[in-house]
C-alpha cells in the first residue's frame, strides 16, 4: 500500500478531445427546442509498476472545477503488458442551454 503521492512514469497528454450535443425536448410541444455543447477530454499518463490509481482526481490539464468535471477515472491494465498500466481521466463541460 502506497501512503504518498502517486508516481507517474510520463507526463499527462491529452488523447482524446470531442464535442456532442444534449438536445432537450419541450413537454408540452414534444418539440427538440433546446440543446447543449458537451465538450470532453481525456487525459493519460504512465503508471509506475504496482502503483495504485489516485485516490482523488488529477486535474492534468489545469481545468476550472466549477465548469469542468471529472466524470471518468480509471486504470488501463492490458493482460500480460508490464509497465503499460495507464492511469486515464475523462473532463466533461457542458455549455448553457441553447434555444432552437
Amino acid at each position: 500500500m502506497t501512503t504518498g503521492t502517486t508516481h507517474f512514469l510520463t507526463g499527462f497528454k491529452k488523447v482524446d478531445e470531442f464535442e456532442e450535443f444534449e438536445w432537450y425536448g419541450n413537454w408540452v410541444t414534444g418539440q427538440y427546442d433546446r440543446y447543449r455543447v458537451v465538450t470532453k477530454e481525456v487525459w493519460e499518463a504512465l503508471l509506475a509498476d504496482g502503483e495504485p490509481k489516485p485516490a482523488n482526481f488529477v486535474n492534468p490539464g489545469g481545468k476550472a472545477v466549477g465548469t469542468w468535471r471529472c466524470e471518468g477515472r480509471g486504470v488501463s491494465d492490458p493482460f500480460g503488458a508490464p509497465l503499460r498500466r495507464m492511469y486515464h481521466e475523462t473532463w466533461v463541460m457542458r455549455s448553457a442551454l441553447i434555444y432552437v
